[in-house]
């Protein structure tokens, strides 16, 4: 079935070619031939008969893909209300929008702590600031984040984190550096490099240079990183660094930097995989990110290479693209280019909208439509619409 996306732009091609016989247009009520409606109570769970409708619409894949927006509410209690789901049917893995060694430190206080919840509130009040964005962790840092990553701590799932390191972590990293290294490191440098990220680490630019690309060119930093040689787990945290640096420098001095990111992903991804198959992983990210083509940014992402990588293994990867058009108590699908999908949403209830048979009928000239509903339905296997949502801007602090 996964099969047709190794030759999805020829698909496309000839979609749009046919399209021109097809007798029927894809329209909302036709969305809802394939809808099902759910709710989730007030402990973050779900009903006997939605969580048999889950796995049925998962069956056997190997990859679930959450394609999210960033810090809504309700998609924090869709994930804590998937959790168990999943868990039910051996998924053990939760890959993540955040650095390798952030993802690492999340591990080691998921073992340890009785809430990661607060573990994770410890760390943002050590290293960063109250303010959203300012945390040393990202996309698990908000109060309503603590609703699934307690969930998935007590259900024993490991966190991979794929991305480049958090611009405002670099503090709690130096420290994870030494603590790693300690025995063979200067700890008089170890104390000044930590004196100058900490009074930097807010910054955007030094002397109009970016701060990213500061960090790189740095001596005391550099001196302090050539002083750990003997160990290897320190050694890895510091390439990590160093190619986050680049990354963040490139785009915050406009070289395109967004094709390495994704590079990084996948790399990150096959470095985990292959050491740790056959496990079944979930993976929560930004929408663009999982596309099973190319993304809407001309990325070939890490989506793309999931979807190949399970063609490969003999694998299925089903991802899940989230939308919420209601926004504290208004509903804003009128101002999307895919209003038609966002117009099946209601108010009060979830909605999911199986898009795997409308591609098939598409496919098959039985039905026609037109980018940008097009690319949503040949990239993205589930929509989910969210009842009444809001962005969730205060951390977890």
């Amino acid at each position: 079935m996964i099969l047709r996306f190794y030759l999805l732009w020829l698909v496309f091609i000839t979609i749009k070619t046919n399209c021109l016989f097809a007798q029927e247009e894809l329209s909302a009520e036709k969305l809802l031939e394939y809808s099902y409606r759910f709710t989730i109570n007030d402990k973050n769970t779900f009903s006997e008969s939605t969580k048999a409708l889950w796995k049925n619409l998962i069956g056997e894949s190997h990859f679930v893909g959450v394609a999210e927006k960033h810090h809504s509410t309700e998609l924090s209690k869709f994930t804590a209300a998937l959790l168990p789901v999943l868990n039910e049917i051996d998924f053990n893995t939760f890959a993540l929008e955040l650095g390798p060694n952030s993802a690492e430190i999340l591990n080691e206080y998921a073992e340890d702590s009785v809430r990661l919840s607060q573990s994770i509130r410890y760390l943002n009040r050590k290293y960063g600031k109250k303010r959203a964005s300012k945390t040393p962790l990202v996309f698990v840092n908000r109060e309503s984040d603590a609703l699934f990553m307690d969930r998935a701590q007590y259900l024993n799932f490991e966190f991979w984190g794929l991305d480049q390191e958090y611009a405002y972590s670099y503090e709690m990293l130096l420290d994870r550096i030494q603590s790693l290294a300690s025995n063979g490191t200067n700890q008089e440098l170890y104390k000044e490099v930590k004196e100058v990220i900490h009074k930097n680490l807010f910054k955007s630019k030094i002397k109009r240079e970016p701060i990213y690309c500061w960090y790189q060119s740095n001596k005391l930093i550099n001196e302090y990183f050539e002083g750990v040689q003997e160990n290897q787990n320190a050694l890895k945290v510091i390439e990590d660094l160093r190619l986050s640096w680049e990354i963040y420098c490139k785009e915050a001095s406009g070289i395109y930097s967004s094709q390495q990111r994704a590079d990084y992903l996948k790399s990150n991804f096959d470095f985990h995989f292959e050491k740790r198959k056959p496990k079944k992983i979930l993976l929560k990210m930004g929408n663009v990110h999982l596309t099973h083509d190319i993304s809407p940014f001309g990325v070939n992402d890490l989506g793309k290479h999931i979807t190949e990588k399970a063609i490969k293994e003999g694998l299925e990867f089903v991802n899940i693209r989230f939308f919420n058009p209601y926004l504290n108590g208004k509903y804003k699908g009128n101002n999307s280019s895919l209003k038609m999908l966002q117009s099946i949403g209601l108010k009060d209830q979830w909605t999911v909208v199986d898009l795997r048979p409308i591609r098939k009928l598409i496919i098959n000239t039985e039905i026609q439509t037109s980018d940008p509903y097009l690319y949503e339905v040949m990239n993205y296997d589930i929509l989910i619409l969210a009842p009444d949502d809001k962005y969730d801007n205060d951390n977890n602090y």
